[in-house]
């Protein structure tokens, strides 16, 4: 029996040999625990085709989401890259004051360079044109430069000098108040808001190239003829720096714009760097001050502070609501040119204020409570602006729907001038307005198309430039 049984045996393993293995078969190793198990096949409980759908529109929610948030980021980044990164430089200088303070030498690095430097720029960024365009536009740009460095400067100044003699305020903060109201209307700013409040664009220009120019000349002479017979500053040595470091690096900028073409295309193509780089010349500017201020422990109380951010944001809109009376009393039934106006009247350039009066008052351990005001008008101005920008933009709308004028035949303030041409008489100041805006767009524009939604998303607060 033993011996049938080892035969039989011997059969099967015979046989089990000859025949392929399930691995030889080309099965997985799934399969043949399937094969063995052979259980009965599972109903997939699944989600049906309308929770499938709604699974994957909640992922590709979520990656809209979360690339949106990312949107929102750049887009304040955007819009407010100078007042981050001022704060940033105000906490690292209080961490450290003396690298900013002696070892980064800012007697030479930010009073002279960066000074210079930064009216360079700002010089070989004014397109020449754009200076005949403003001397045409006489008696509107003339009433708006007047209003900004004249009559607010000279309002603010008497209010500052009335609330000292009724010791109401401390003389270094009216000080301060004064100089930021002696300041230029920032180009950037002025043109960005009248494009989206539908503005005088042309207009608009005019005042970019002259408040550029009349601010590199007046607002130190109106700083000195204000403060400086009480300022603890020598007026001449004063004068010679405002020659060799603001007006000598602007007009040289301005002569190399009108004596080479090369100069001019290397300008345009490298718009974008010059903007970044007046930021980080202020904010340098600005890092080096809170040094010097924090290691001389010169102290800015809080109520000084909150005094000056009150008077600066009182004097703002007050100016901006009578200014707005006299546009329409001088100006009546143009409405474009109240809008351009009311920004070109009251806002004031942190472009050149912060190296205007760091270099006037360089060694005044009072500075970084100087440049204070503009740091704060800046800002408020920024908020003021895209609040009235939709209810600007609808009083232009219902006037001249009420004039029964479009926009591009909204009467001109020197309507009644001609522009003589090669043959005869040529177009009105009005329909050259249209002309001056393309060919004369500030150089703070870019080539790129815009429109009233993302003309924000561009704008570059500290260099008053802007790409639209």
């Amino acid at each position: 029996m033993c011996t049938k049984a080892e035969d039989k045996v011997g059969m099967m393993a015979a046989e089990t040999k000859n025949q392929p293995t399930d691995i030889e078969a080309g099965l997985s190793c799934s399969e043949q625990v399937e094969g063995l198990q052979t259980p009965p096949p599972l109903i997939e409980v699944g989600a049906s085709p309308e929770e499938k759908q709604c699974t994957s529109l909640s992922s590709s929610e979520e990656d809209a989401k979360s690339s949106g948030c990312f949107e929102r980021v750049k887009r304040i980044w955007k819009e407010y890259e100078f007042i981050i990164l001022m704060m940033i430089a105000v906490g690292v200088a209080k961490l450290y004051p003396p690298l900013g303070a002696e070892y980064l030498h800012p007697q030479v690095t930010a009073t002279w360079i960066c000074v210079m430097v930064s009216m360079f720029n700002a010089g070989i960024g004014l397109k020449t044109e754009q200076i005949s365009t403003a001397i045409r536009r006489v008696r509107f740009n003339t009433f708006v430069e007047t209003y900004n460095f004249l009559f607010l400067s000279a309002i603010v100044f008497g209010v500052t000098r009335l609330l000292i003699r009724a010791n109401a305020l401390d003389k270094g903060v009216a000080d301060a108040i004064a100089m930021c109201a002696c300041l230029s209307p920032p180009p950037g700013t002025v043109f960005t808001f009248s494009l989206a409040a539908k503005g005088d664009e042309a207009s608009a220009v005019c005042i970019t190239a002259g408040g550029a120019m009349l601010g590199a000349v007046f607002s130190p002479l109106l700083i000195l003829v204000y403060l400086g017979v009480e300022g603890d500053v020598n007026q001449l040595e004063i004068i010679l720096k405002i020659a060799v470091r603001i007006l000598l690096p602007f007009l040289l900028a301005q002569a190399l714009r009108w004596s080479s073409k090369a100069v001019v295309t290397f300008v345009e193509a490298h718009k974008y760097q010059r903007v970044k780089l007046q930021v980080y010349l202020r904010v340098y500017i600005v890092y080096t001050v809170f040094c010097k201020t924090f290691a001389a422990e010169t102290i800015i109380t809080t109520g000084e502070t909150m005094a000056m951010v009150g008077l600066v944001v009182g004097f703002l809109i007050s100016s901006m609501a009578f200014s707005w009376v006299l546009l329409r009393l001088f100006f009546p039934d143009q409405p474009s040119l109240h809008v351009t106006g009311l920004f070109g009247c009251s806002f004031k350039s942190v472009a050149i204020g912060v190296p205007l009066i760091s270099s006037i008052y360089e060694n005044s351990p009072l500075l970084a409570l100087y440049i204070l005001p503009i740091i704060v008008w800046y800002p408020t101005q920024q908020i003021l602006g895209p609040i009235l920008i939709p209810q600007l933009s609808a009083y232009v709308d219902r006037h001249n729907t009420r004039l029964g004028i479009s926009k591009d035949d909204e009467p001109n303030q020197d309507e009644s001038a001609d522009i003589s041409l090669k043959h005869g008489k040529g177009p009105t100041i009005s329909e050259e307005s249209e002309r001056t805006t393309e060919k004369t767009a500030p150089d703070f524009a870019d080539d790129s198309s815009c429109n009233e939604d993302d003309i924000f998303l561009h704008y570059n607060d500290a260099s008053d430039e802007i790409s639209v």
